[in-house]
């Protein structure tokens, strides 16, 4: 009684599925985490109840018992309630893989301003200094081909990197004009006015950098505070996850608005025919189709 040592292996499985250890999933990790899970799942002959959801029960259990086995407590948590483990696996997925995703994006956003950075000749060497000081540089575990210049970013402290202040001039984009129709829940107004995407639900982020603050000018003449700026995760038209990213927070804000324009430069393809706006990812995959309404907006409801 009260003894919860597990039995030991039976005599010549030591190197059998029971043996093989399931790799811990933290926040920085999943790419290897799901790849390494592939294999423990497959060494375990159960893959199949995750990749074409087979109806099998002895298979489901055994397959949510390594899910739990390889997910910390915050996560159990949160999708410790499905019933299947092919429901787990993609609630890990729309998780883990989003939050990545925003990583990767943001890093490689960073480096590009960073490798970009000129100092013109009516500069001097203390104000490029300070206004380099504006981007948040990446920390130590982004070490690649350019050791030199990662080694300098890694020497400065987040206590030293300044607050960055946006001053937006939308000239071409009235606001009110999207007030006249009813408001509805996650609404979109795709824009080719507006320069940038904007929203006031900061609930849709999943990735928010509070230290970008400012202002913004529309059309009208009126001015609203900028509260930060950062990436959503939506469902796009194929049903698959995409990242929208540069997303202005601007509480006062009551659209939603994509930017057409932003949304080219991302590498996405924009066509209009008839009534119809088509937008395609760099890949040719279809993201959205949207069909003018009465009033020659085009608005799209997104699955976020």
């Amino acid at each position: 009684m009260g003894d919860t040592t597990p039995p030991p292996p039976p005599k010549g499985k030591e190197n059998g599925p029971s043996s093989v250890q399931c790799p811990m999933l933290t926040t920085t990790n999943y790419n290897v985490w799901a790849m390494r899970m592939k294999v423990v799942l497959r060494v375990h002959k159960v893959w199949d109840t995750i990749n074409s959801g087979v109806p099998d029960e002895e298979k489901n259990d055994m397959s949510m018992a390594l899910l739990f086995q390889s997910i910390p407590e915050t996560v159990i948590m949160q999708i410790g309630d499905q019933e299947t483990a092919k429901a787990m696996w993609d609630s890990i997925k729309t998780r883990l893989f989003g939050a990545e995703r925003v990583r990767e994006a943001r890093l490689q956003t960073l480096s590009m301003e960073f490798d970009n950075m000129k100092m013109n000749e009516s500069d001097s060497i203390d104000n490029f200094a300070v206004w380099s000081l504006c981007i948040r540089l990446p920390g130590p575990s982004s070490k690649g081909s350019r050791s030199k210049q990662n080694e300098a970013r890694e020497n400065f402290d987040d206590a030293a990197y300044m607050h960055q202040v946006m001053f937006l001039n939308e000239q071409n984009l009235i606001p009110k004009k999207y007030e006249t129709e009813r408001v509805e829940d996650d609404v979109w107004y795709l824009d080719n006015g507006a320069s940038n995407h904007m929203t006031g639900n900061r609930s849709y982020f999943l990735e928010l950098n509070e230290n970008i603050t400012g202002r913004v000018k529309f059309g009208d003449g009126s001015f609203v505070q900028i509260k930060g700026k950062g990436s959503i995760l939506f469902q796009g038209k194929s049903c698959d996850q995409d990242l929208l990213t540069e997303i202005y927070y601007i509480p006062e804000l009551k659209s939603n608005i994509i930017s057409l324009g932003q949304a080219t430069e991302s590498g996405c393809d924009i066509r209009m025919k008839h009534d119809l706006l088509t937008m395609y990812d760099e890949n040719g995959r279809l993201l959205m189709k949207v069909k003018r309404s009465k009033n020659r907006l085009y608005k799209i409801r997104m699955k976020i």
